[in-house]
């Protein structure tokens, strides 16, 4: 055979990126043994997902695009890929003992982070040819694992209760910050009432002390004029 013309290596690649963002069903298969011994196999439909997701959205300028969205700019859009880094499903068992997907929480998926969702993507850089990605790129993202929790997980129970963020003093950690704000708020607040008091309290004083001063010219005096008689 002859050598591969660079057409034909580049039209095989389109076409395999073509390919790649076509959404492809992913089912889990659960095995389960009855107390007679037999087998069953459960099939848990995840959900259709592409390997590759492309997107051209309205944008305001390159550098927007390029440097925080890691797109291409033309045109007046961003175009930007992203790869499906993984795939989370909780599953539950009915009475029956079957196994199904569990949309608790609002859906199948472990973590509210991605509301839920089964799916996990992971941008990455759109070549600034306007082409897309390589295929080595996509195939160095190590993208495409699957990971099946329980409904019952407490680890799930615990991202629902902390939104994801494992952090359970959240609320009080917030109050003491608001508190502290409020007092550093409260204080600089203050220093300007201080420093507007200072001459009034200035001028006070020296009334007192100049009443003191002439109480006691007065009662000299009082007593002057006693020793006079």
């Amino acid at each position: 055979a002859g050598p591969v013309s660079s057409g034909a290596v580049s039209s095989n690649a389109t076409a395999a990126m073509e390919q790649l963002m076509i959404p492809r069903e992913v089912v889990v298969l659960a095995t389960r043994t009855d107390a007679a011994g037999a087998v069953t196999v459960d099939r848990i439909p995840v959900g259709s997902f592409p390997l590759v997701t492309k997107k051209t959205v309205p944008s305001a300028g390159w550098k927007v695009c390029k440097y925080q969205q890691a797109g291409y700019f033309g045109r007046g859009s961003c175009t930007t890929y992203a790869v499906l880094d993984s795939l989370c499903v909780k599953v539950s068992q009915s009475q029956g003992g079957a196994w199904a997907a569990d949309a608790t929480f609002g859906d199948v998926g472990c973590a509210p982070t991605f509301q839920w969702k089964p799916e996990k993507t992971r941008r990455i850089h759109a070549p600034q040819n306007g082409a897309a990605p390589r295929l080595s790129t996509i195939r160095m993202a190590g993208a495409g694992f699957v990971q099946v929790r329980s409904a019952r997980d407490p680890h799930v129970a615990a991202l629902n209760i902390t939104e994801g963020s494992m952090f359970f003093a959240e609320r009080a950690a917030e109050a003491s910050a608001a508190g502290t704000v409020l007092l550093i708020v409260g204080l600089a607040l203050l220093v300007p009432g201080v420093l507007l008091a200072v001459p009034y309290v200035r001028r006070a004083s020296r009334g007192v002390a100049v009443f003191k001063n002439q109480r006691r010219f007065d009662k000299l005096d009082d007593e002057a004029f006693d020793n006079v008689l």
